[in-house]
Order: C-alpha cells, then sequence, then structure tokens
C-alpha cells in the first residue's frame, strides 16, 4: 500500500491508519464486519515528519510505526544521469498511439542542464509541454521546451523540507516563471511556497487541458488532494 504525501494526512485518519497497522485489521465505510489485512506500507513526504511531530500536526506514534526503513531521495538536480531514462519513460507513458517523436539529444541535454526544483513532476510536465508545441514532429528539440526557462544551471536553493519517511525532496515547478533567483539578497523578491505551489498546479492544469483526473496523475496525488489544493490556492 503506498501512501504518498503521508505528512499531509489529517489527524483523524492518522488515527485510523494506525488503528489499522497495529490491529491489521479494518472495516469498510458503512460495514460492521472486519477484514484483516496483511500488507506492506511505503509511504513518501517531503514534509520533515519530527518537525511535525513536534508540532502535533503528525501522530508520534504512527511516525514511529511508519519509519521502519527510510530512504531519502537526491534531488533531481543530483542525480542527472537519472534524465534520459525518465524522458523516454515520460514519453513511453502519455505519447499518443503511433508514430512517437524521439527526444533529441540536444533535448535531453537542455533538460538536464536544469535545475529542476519540482524534479520528476517537474521534469514530467516539461516533457508533456514540449509534446504539445512539437504538434507531430519527428524529434523533441530545445525550442519545444518554454522560452522562459533558463537552458543553463543555476546555483540552485534548497528547497527541501527535512527528512521524511521516504523524503522524495520534491519542491514546487518553476514553469510558470514563479522561481527562486539564487542571487536575490532581498527577501521580497523571493515568492512564497504558497505561490510557487499555486504556479505549479495552474501550468499542470493548463498542460491537461483542465482535466484535473490527469493533472493529479502528474503530479503524483490523489485527485481528492488536487481539489483540496485547489480550493486552498484559489485557482
Amino acid at each position: 500500500l503506498f501512501l504518498d504525501e503521508i505528512g499531509d494526512m489529517p489527524l483523524e485518519t492518522q488515527s485510523s491508519l494506525l488503528r489499522v497497522l497495529q490491529e491489521k485489521r479494518f472495516r469498510r465505510v458503512g460495514s460492521e464486519t472486519y477484514l484483516h489485512t496483511r500488507s506492506r506500507v511505503v509511504s513518501a513526504t517531503n514534509v520533515d515528519l519530527r518537525a511535525a511531530v513536534e508540532s502535533k500536526s503528525f501522530r508520534a506514534d504512527l511516525f514511529y510505526r511508519l519509519q521502519v526503513y527510510c530512504i531519502r531521495l537526491k534531488p533531481l538536480r543530483e542525480r542527472r544521469g537519472d534524465v534520459p531514462g525518465l524522458v523516454r519513460h515520460v514519453l513511453a507513458r502519455h505519447a499518443p498511439s503511433g508514430p512517437r517523436p524521439e527526444p533529441s539529444a540536444p533535448f535531453v541535454e537542455a533538460i538536464s542542464a536544469m535545475e529542476l526544483p519540482g524534479n520528476v513532476r517537474e521534469l514530467e510536465s516539461l516533457v508533456l509541454g514540449a509534446l504539445m508545441r512539437a504538434s507531430g514532429a519527428a524529434k523533441l528539440e530545445p525550442e519545444h521546451l518554454p522560452t522562459d526557462l533558463e537552458m543553463a544551471p543555476r546555483p540552485s536553493r534548497d528547497l527541501e523540507r527535512g527528512d521524511g519517511v521516504a523524503g522524495t525532496a520534491e519542491a514546487v515547478s518553476s514553469t510558470s516563471g514563479a522561481r527562486v533567483d539564487a542571487g536575490a539578497t532581498d527577501p521580497s523578491d523571493v515568492p512564497s511556497y504558497e505561490d510557487m505551489e499555486r504556479n505549479y498546479v495552474r501550468t499542470v492544469l493548463q498542460l491537461t487541458g483542465g482535466n484535473k483526473k490527469r493533472a493529479a496523475e502528474i503530479m503524483g496525488i490523489p485527485r481528492t488532494t488536487l481539489n483540496a489544493r485547489i480550493r486552498k490556492l484559489g485557482l
């Protein structure tokens, strides 16, 4: 059972999950019959769960139950060798049926040179946008990438929020221009986390033509979570 964004789980749901993990049984909504389960639970978050435990927004007993074995994933900018394979994977997963455009070497080099603060989700959005701009071309080229993104790597500002159960080290996309300028000296020049999240969600919704189910799949979150974020961000 994979639980994404475990750090965003409401306290009431945390209590229910803890009960299931301890008793290895559950009841379906509206049922009075208990069903027994054996499952391996894998969870992911970019939230600092230890800090969340200290602030009482995450249950300590659930935290210790989940953190049996932790993997911290490095941000994509620290494993750029993964980018070519990820580009091919995104194309195989999302490209329309029939002849599929191939990523040219300059295209892959251009994406690999980006900072990609949104990690795999941002890379996926960039490739999907390139597919739209390519409009049936045989190859994806650097000109199919958004023009407002810098194609060279920049000194990065660490946007990660600490270790989690399996820290995904994911920040928000910069595809809408709300990015942190590494050379900024005035704190007022730095966009808020909420502004960056708003621009990321807006960009993915634009790429999917407003299809929230598809957008949620690209973001790797449940559609209910996306709906909640859309309301929260006023989109």
